[in-house]
């Protein structure tokens, strides 16, 4: 729940439920200005929960290293890009992660 929080205030979306096929049901965020790519969607799969924050790679080269955590760049290196979205996910088990997942959000999909 509070992941759910703290992702709503910190990409400034709102939150909406919808099915997205392998993912099944999912928690969207977001705004009027996404144009089809939500601010983030959270997984809230019992066994692996997840979440999956797109940005567009300028909004991370912008970022800059020191923003984001090493943990952080790992996910987005590894992470497929479609059309200049990185398409970074995020298994958030830990509070650690989850953590750094928002803080990833922060830095850059709240643009």
């Amino acid at each position: 729940m509070q992941l759910r929080t703290q992702l709503a205030s910190t990409t400034g979306a709102r939150e909406y439920m919808q099915w997205l096929g392998p993912w099944g049901w999912v928690f969207v965020y977001r705004t009027p200005k996404c144009n089809g790519v939500a601010k983030a969607y959270i997984v809230p799969d019992p066994d692996r929960p997840r979440v999956c924050l797109p940005a567009a790679e300028h909004a991370i080269a912008a970022a800059g290293e020191k923003a984001i955590s090493k943990a952080a760049r790992e996910v987005v290196a590894s992470s497929p890009a479609v059309d200049g979205v990185r398409w970074a996910v995020w298994d958030v088990q830990t509070k650690e992660a989850a953590q750094d997942a928002i803080k990833f959000a922060a830095a850059c999909c709240s643009k």
